[in-house]
């Protein structure tokens, strides 16, 4: 019994440290905000998704997209561009993929 304790402490410390579980984009969420970005793309998204979760998750937990109002992120990641070193063309996927994913119903 003890080890079956152990072990479930040890999964959930493990859970615990994994992370957030960042929404995928779809090509539903691409279309439905082409109004605001008319070129995006799924995998325009999708990459955003990568270097939110890769560069930003470096240096601390990756905030779900939805906890932020979608017009608030735009001035969050101009504020951790150059912490996370991203490029211009980074920082607005990112953007994308956030505001995107914030607004999502």
């Amino acid at each position: 019994m003890l080890i079956v304790v152990a072990g479930l402490a040890g999964l959930a410390g493990l859970a615990a440290c994994a992370g957030v579980a960042l929404p995928v984009a779809t090509d539903v969420d691409a279309t439905r905000v082409r109004d605001r970005y008319p070129d995006v793309t799924a995998m325009d998204l999708a990459h955003g998704r990568q270097l939110y979760q890769g560069r930003c998750g470096a240096c601390h937990r990756p905030v779900t997209p939805s906890a932020v109002p979608s017009d608030e992120w735009p001035r969050h990641v101009r504020k951790m561009t150059p912490r996370a070193r991203l490029s211009d063309a980074e920082a607005a996927l990112v953007e994308r993929y956030l505001v995107t994913m914030s607004a999502r119903n």
